[in-house]
């Protein structure tokens, strides 16, 4: 086997390891936090794990012109949906974590004020 077909292989498997992994983090996160930013995240995954499994029949099946062109095809549709998916939870994760921090900062300021001689012993 050539090295770019190897190499080739050691890309498609470390995509698909990496893709398990965080697809796992996210579903755990899903399942204690129920943040809609987490169903996202892990609904983009899927989707990138099945544009990865349509991506990789090339590489095991033998396709003429139009058959690829179609496969092709096909695959950029759970591609775009992983993408629109992958920003919106992103962008909701983080807009979740910067409400978090203002929180934190205002309850922080309001016990500080409190125990300098607001309403302290």
């Amino acid at each position: 086997m050539p090295v770019y077909m190897i190499l080739s292989w050691v890309f498609i498997v470390a995509g698909l390891v990496y893709s398990i992994v965080a697809l796992v983090l996210q579903w755990r996160a899903w399942r204690r936090f129920r943040h809609v930013s987490f169903g996202l995240l892990t609904i983009s995954t899927v989707t990138a794990l099945i544009n990865q499994g349509l991506m990789a029949i090339p590489y095991v099946r033998t396709l003429d012109a139009t058959a690829l062109a179609s496969l092709m095809a096909l695959a950029a549709i759970p591609f775009a949906q992983a993408l629109v998916l992958g920003v919106w939870g992103t962008w909701s994760l983080f807009r979740a974590y910067g409400r978090v921090v203002e929180e934190n900062a205002r309850l922080r300021e309001a016990l500080g004020q409190e125990g300098e001689g607001g309403r302290g012993l």
